[in-house]
């Protein structure tokens, strides 16, 4: 809980925020497609889909849509989608890595927000818009370059969060498995951070480490990015590209030649 905001971060609760929906200091946004916005929202939710970020995320133009949304420098965004939040977390990342700080996911996903009764609109709000400055955080990306330059470091850990069978198939040399779906919590994006720390202190990753994510597309790395943050994890960093860009950059792949079913049994949930 942050003691200037008041706030949870990175996560808020569906409770938290429908207290919250006339604060104009706090713009909830919509990661989905366009037309599933369209079909209902949270209520004073705007659209920006993924999709739209992911076609430019320089951050001149990332800042230009906050703006252009009605988002200034200190207004909290909250960021929801249907996707187990995972592309809910690419789109608060996004917004981060441009410079915008004060940004949370909304720890349930949005037919989970509606089938409890929580006020969902049909209406697109009127958008005024505001000024946004431009303060790249380069402090939560990770290149493929970093990654070469580091591996095998004892200070670094990588974190593979796709699938167990993609892993067994390829990874990165010295990657953890941890899929992303073992981070779901009940009926929620993420599990609370005691769940999330005692996960994370059965794969031995200390406190102290530099943690970097990686996934098929970015999104679900993105999600565990943030189970990171909740757990108390400060030196977290996402390498957003997908994982043909990691196998491009001429990274060190490992596979694992004898594989057994019982391998994959990683796949589950702290449900």
């Amino acid at each position: 809980m942050s003691g200037k905001t008041g706030y949870p971060h990175p996560l808020v609760g569906a409770e938290w925020l429908s207290a919250r929906l006339e604060d104009p200091g706090v713009k909830v946004v919509d990661a989905r497609d366009a037309e599933d916005f369209r079909r209902g929202h949270v209520k004073g939710a705007v659209s920006l889909p993924l999709q739209r970020i992911l076609e430019d995320e320089q951050p001149e133009r990332v800042a230009a849509l906050l703006g252009k949304l009605g988002v200034e420098d200190e207004t909290l965004v909250v960021t929801y989608d249907d996707r187990g939040g995972t592309h809910a977390s690419r789109l608060a990342w996004a917004l981060e890595r441009a410079g915008h700080f004060k940004v949370a996911v909304l720890e349930v996903e949005f037919r989970s927000w509606a089938d409890r009764g929580l006020p969902v609109s049909l209406k697109k709000p009127l958008e005024e818009t505001k000024m946004h400055s431009v303060r790249e955080n380069i402090h939560i990306v990770a290149t493929g370059e970093e990654i070469r330059e580091k591996a095998g470091s004892p200070h670094m850990v990588l974190v593979d969060v796709r699938s167990r069978l993609d892993y067994l198939d390829g990874h990165l040399k010295g990657a953890k498995t941890m899929p992303w779906k073992m981070f779901a919590g009940r009926g929620k994006v993420l599990a609370g951070r005691e769940e999330m720390e005692r996960l994370i202190d059965e794969h031995f990753i200390s406190r102290d480490k530099e943690i970097i994510t990686y996934s098929s597309d970015g999104a679900s790395a993105a999600l565990v990015f943030y189970a990171f943050r909740l757990a108390g994890f400060q030196k977290v960093k996402l390498y957003p590209g997908s994982w043909k860009d990691l196998m491009s950059a001429g990274l060190q792949v490992e596979r694992l030649k004898e594989a057994h079913y019982r391998d994959l049994l990683g796949d589950i949930s702290l449900e």
